[in-house]
């Protein structure tokens, strides 16, 4: 399989891919970020829906995190 998307620094990822939902975008942000996660997608929109963003631990796995905002844009 041929992608036009750059490998992660790290290489690639694990087979899991887990998506999470939250409260609190900001907070839980900062508490990964200080257990050494790295964001791999930076929070954007999903127009009418919520905001979405990407982490990885240092074992590859992926995270999807999503807060609902049916006002988000």
């Amino acid at each position: 399989m041929q992608t036009s998307l750059p490998c992660h620094p790290l290489g690639a990822v694990n087979a899991f891919m887990g998506h999470i939902a939250i409260e609190n975008f900001d907070k839980t942000a900062m508490s990964i970020l200080t257990l050494s996660g790295i964001v791999t997608l930076n929070k954007r929109v999903i127009h009418n829906c919520c905001w979405q963003d990407y982490f990885m631990n240092l074992d590859h796995y992926v995270f999807a995190r999503y807060e609902i905002d049916e006002n988000a844009k």
